[in-house]
């Protein structure tokens, strides 16, 4: 997800059944130790990347004519940039000079969730990375991601992921160590 210049790929039917296919065939080919192994691996690949290439092609000529495509990208990068300061959609609007309801409204439409989704899911994913990765307290990382009650924080994220972020931490750090 790159901020500046990335591009998301809408799959229609046709190029699911034909990418789940393909990476079959990868997989399946990865797992029986065959003669000539790399060359299929690679040749599948090849076909895998020249499809994808092909379907980037086409959709980022078609995105760069649609300004609700950049707006959605500036609204993503803007969420990158200040997710730990600004946690209301309002906020990221000012910054875009344009209503709240109207970015709320092009952001749904474009990425088929409410403005607000993308916010916390750029939160959540911040805390439980901290939470696997950092010795902070809760408090701490509840600081540190722009909270200022801790157990609002607590609050949030069990909202979200239906853990505490104690639970969380405990349960990723078992999976993990």
């Amino acid at each position: 997800q790159n901020p500046h210049n990335g591009h998301e790929l809408n799959l229609g039917p046709e190029d699911v059944t034909f990418l789940d296919s393909t990476l079959n065939k990868i997989y399946a080919e990865f797992q029986t130790k065959n003669n000539w192994q790399q060359g299929m691996l690679m040749a599948y690949m090849h076909v895998l990347l020249i499809h994808l290439s092909r379907l980037y092609t086409t959709q980022f000529n078609i995105s760069e004519q649609a300004p609700d495509r950049v707006i959605l990208k500036k609204y993503l990068s803007k969420i990158e940039e200040s997710y730990t300061e600004l946690h209301e959609v309002a906020a990221y609007a000012d910054m875009l000079n344009i209503s709240a309801g109207h970015l709320s409204e092009l952001v749904k439409q474009q990425s088929g969730k409410p403005a607000i989704a993308h916010i916390h899911e750029r939160l959540i994913l911040e805390a439980k990375r901290l939470l696997l990765h950092s010795e902070q307290s809760i408090k701490e990382i509840a600081f540190e991601l722009g909270f200022e009650d801790a157990s609002y924080f607590n609050r949030f994220f069990k909202r979200i992921t239906t853990r505490t972020p104690v639970e969380y931490r405990t349960a990723i750090r078992e999976m993990y160590h």
